[in-house]
């Protein structure tokens, strides 16, 4: 006969899949028919997974994160794995399902059905039971508003619970069997048929349907009860507990939405003098052509990207994306002029703007426009209508009415992978990626040797290249970002320095171990005139076509291959740090116990402390701390950020705010580098000191281990050297991580404030189990928890949050 199904609340929308004449079409037709019922409850189970995973994890986390795009993306991916249960588990379903005449507690269906049968079970004998679970089987049949409510009250509540219970409860109760069993990290121990059965069983339990005179019965009363007939009283009982049910659900929720509400909501304190511009919306602009992309945030930050199709792979960055709402990154423009800092075109990153906006100025086409000391530079976005680049078009004009000299700076991290692969350690990845210079180009190639695709395979080479136009022209390029930042930092880079630049015949491959793509163009501009430059990104599948791509692009002269090849081969020499050694001076101590030397080193200087009970703490003598306890891997208390250069985004600040002076600094060198500041450092066996004098004020910082506590303590002293007094104050900044990062541990974190003391836990760290602290000796201090709300406010960076 034909297998029929209804898919419908079990009673419409009839589907006829075909006459079954055997048992490979009976096996096809019930793994279809299971695909395309639980296609309708596949969304009640991927809600219900996300509240589940709230309420075992005890936060609301990923409730909030069903409300974003990633939490649509899960859903969909939830919802998609239903299906594929039902694809494999109809035909066990049809095969092992028992139908039971004898009604229990547990064989009918729906989670407030199954409570409210409880109830009658216990409260009165079997034969009344009996019948009060027939007339509940009664009205399902007469009304047709029942059937719908249980409908969603199984598929909903009580099979997704259950099964969404056994992965997730299924997988605590591996991890803790490990635990019981010596093992430190996540390890499985229950073996995967014992998994799988505990899947399977929430969906064979028994279903109740009357037989024989129990279902004439039942039969009869409904079409009595259809007619118009008086509602039983279990159906009554039914309805009120389904009503009880959905005025909790719907309370829970609005208690979840305003806690959420209270917990997320920002001061919104924008920072004084920062563009207006920065607080409109859209925050983050995004184009692409199918084969590469870019973002753009109105501060200038942003990313670009090659998508999946165009490499025949995952898609990769061709430039450091910024990877936390603090972080610097993105496709930079600098412009320079003597007896003037550098600013750039966005706000970020030298964060200096006077008429600043930014503007849609077509489709995929985006703009930035800032106005400083009388010159206007406008930069244009957007991607090419066919090749995989991206185009940045720079115009700069004088606004003054005399001649102008200035200097055009670009600069940007080279990532050449996913951005998982350079996130979690930018040293490894740094070190694979070789960066080749090209004159007659006008470019810097770049190639991965750990990248492969379908396509390139390992010849996949992303470019950078600039196009000078009428009154610029190229003078040098930098590919290291250890060179390029020197001595300064992003908001006033050495390499925008005069002759801080490699030479143009300079050309061949090199490993900088910190790649990046620099050009300095100089700008003659007339009164009132104006210069532009192209400058582009993309990709190729190999250093030949990215050649022919860039000069077609262009409209240069081609390269001959040869001439091409010797400046692959051709390897150029590791430049020495801009730093003279009279810049760095340090000595050791007498006895040889103590490493004297000040902020001042060609990279940083780290200083390593740990105690047998695994407390760790590593510092640098840029003042930047990272503390980890356990495993320095996986459980660091904070962020390890430490860089080539002055680190640019501290894990650790201990904020000294003048109140009368309205001016902040720290007791290290970063993140404010004072260089009207003096630094002496000192390192000992478990201890580093820092000191620092700016002003009439002296603070002196030290870092250590003690040899047997779980942890690193630090004491501040302040020294009020000048005759007025000052009045100052103290907030200690930890970037919270309990795992490899703050992104891998992002909404995992429960936290606690116990007086003045903050309490940290990430249940989900598989090596490291425990709870970490934070306090202070500050009498009855202020504290916060939410970093947001710290940094909170447009125009906020790691140097200026909300004090």
């Amino acid at each position: 006969g034909d297998f029929v199904t209804y898919p419908i609340f079990n009673k419409y929308g009839m589907v006829n899949l075909g006459e079954v004449a055997g048992g490979v079409r009976l096996f096809y037709a019930e793994s279809l028919s299971g695909v395309i019922n639980w296609s309708l409850a596949s969304p009640l189970f991927a809600i219900n997974a996300i509240v589940l995973a709230a309420l075992l994890q005890r936060s609301l986390e990923p409730i909030r994160g069903l409300f974003s795009g990633a939490g649509v993306e899960s859903l969909v991916e939830n919802a998609v794995r239903v299906m594929r249960w039902g694809l494999w588990m109809a035909p066990i379903i049809n095969t092992f399902l028992r139908q039971s005449a004898d009604p229990s507690w547990y064989n009918q269906d729906g989670a407030v059905r199954t409570l409210v049968a409880i109830g009658a079970d216990v409260g009165t004998p079997h034969d009344q039971f009996a019948d009060f679970s027939l007339t509940l089987f009664m009205g399902l049949l007469a009304y047709d508003w029942l059937r719908i409510l249980i409908w969603f009250d199984h598929m909903g509540l009580r099979v997704a619970t259950l099964v969404n219970l056994s992965f997730q409860g299924g997988d605590r109760l591996d991890v803790a069997a490990g635990r019981f069993l010596g093992h430190g990290a996540r390890t499985a121990v229950i073996p995967n048929g014992i998994r799988r059965f505990g899947t399977w069983a929430p969906l064979l339990i028994p279903f109740y349907i009357p037989r024989g005179a129990a279902w004439d019965k039942a039969w009869t009363g409904a079409e009595a009860l259809a007619r118009g007939g008086p509602m039983p009283g279990p159906v009554k009982t039914l309805a009120v507990a389904y009503g009880v049910a959905g005025v909790a659900i719907a309370f829970t929720a609005l208690v979840i939405a305003a806690r959420t509400r209270q917990k997320s909501a920002l001061r919104d304190l924008a920072l004084p003098g920062a563009p207006e511009a920065l607080s409109e919306m859209p925050r983050v602009y995004a184009a692409n052509n199918g084969a590469v992309g870019f973002e753009l945030m109105r501060d200038g930050r942003g990313a670009a990207y090659v998508m999946e199709d165009e490499r025949g792979g995952f898609a990769i960055d061709l430039f450091r994306r910024p990877l936390d709402p603090l972080q610097a990154r993105g496709h930079f423009f600098y412009l320079s002029e003597d007896g003037h800092a550098p600013w750039s075109v966005g706000y970020e990153p030298a964060r200096r703007a006077g008429d600043y906006r930014v503007e849609a100025i077509g489709f995929n086409r985006f703009a930035i426009s800032n106005t400083l000391h009388d010159v206007r530079a406008v930069m244009e976005v957007a991607p090419d209508a066919e090749d995989a680049v991206l185009s940045w078009r720079i115009r700069v004009e004088d606004l003054s009415g005399r001649p102008r000299r200035l200097r055009l700076t670009s600069f940007s991290e080279v990532a050449g992978h996913e951005t998982g692969a350079y996130a979690r350690d930018l040293d490894f990845a740094g070190m694979h990626v070789e960066t080749i210079f090209v004159r007659a180009l006008n470019a810097v190639l770049a190639r991965n040797r750990l990248l492969r695709s379908k396509r390139a395979d390992r010849g996949e080479t992303s470019f950078f290249a600039v196009k000078p136009g009428v009154g610029a022209r190229l003078v040098g390029y930098e590919d290291s970002r250890t060179r390029f930042l020197g001595e300064g930092s992003l908001a006033s880079p050495t390499g925008c320095e005069p002759d801080r630049w490699r030479r143009l015949d300079d050309e061949g491959k090199l490993w900088t171990f910190d790649p990046a793509a620099s050009f300095t163009l100089e700008i003659e501009l007339g009164p009132r005139g104006a210069a532009e430059a192209e400058f582009i990104i993309g990709r190729s599948d190999n250093a030949v076509w990215a050649s022919e791509l860039i000069a077609r692009r262009l409209k240069l002269p081609k390269i001959a291959e040869p001439d091409l090849k010797v400046r692959l081969y051709e390897t150029r020499a590791v430049e020495p740090c801009h730093a003279l050694p009279s810049r760095w001076p340090f000595a050791f101590s007498n006895d040889g116990d103590a490493l004297h030397l000040t902020h001042r080193t060609p990279r940083p200087w780290g200083h390593v402390m740990a105690n047998e009970v695994g407390a760790s703490a590593v510092v640098s003598n840029d003042g930047e701390v990272y503390s980890a306890f356990g495993n320095a891997r996986h459980n660091g208390l904070t962020p390890f950020r430490f860089e080539s250069t002055t680190v640019t985004l501290p894990g650790q600040i201990v904020y000294v705010r003048d109140l009368e002076r309205q001016l902040t600094d720290a007791p290290g060198f970063a993140p404010f580098q004072r260089e009207d500041a003096q630094h002496s450092i000192a390192y000992e066996p478990g201890v580093a000191h820092f000191a620092k004098t700016r002003g009439a004020l002296t603070m002196r910082y030290t870092v250590f281990v003690p040899p047997d506590y779980p942890g690193d303590m630090r004491l501040l002293t302040l020294e009020n050297n000048g005759a007025a007094p000052l009045r100052l104050r103290l907030v200690p900044f930890f970037d919270m991580a309990l795992d490899e990062g703050p992104n891998e541990s992002a909404g995992k974190l429960h936290d606690e404030t116990v007086g003045g003391t903050l309490l940290f836990e990430n249940p989900a760290n598989n090596f490291v189990r425990g709870v970490a602290f934070v306090a202070t000796s500050l009498t009855n201090p202020t504290t916060e928890t939410i970093r947001a709300r710290f940094f909170d406010g447009a125009g906020r960076n790691i140097r200026t949050p909300a004090l």
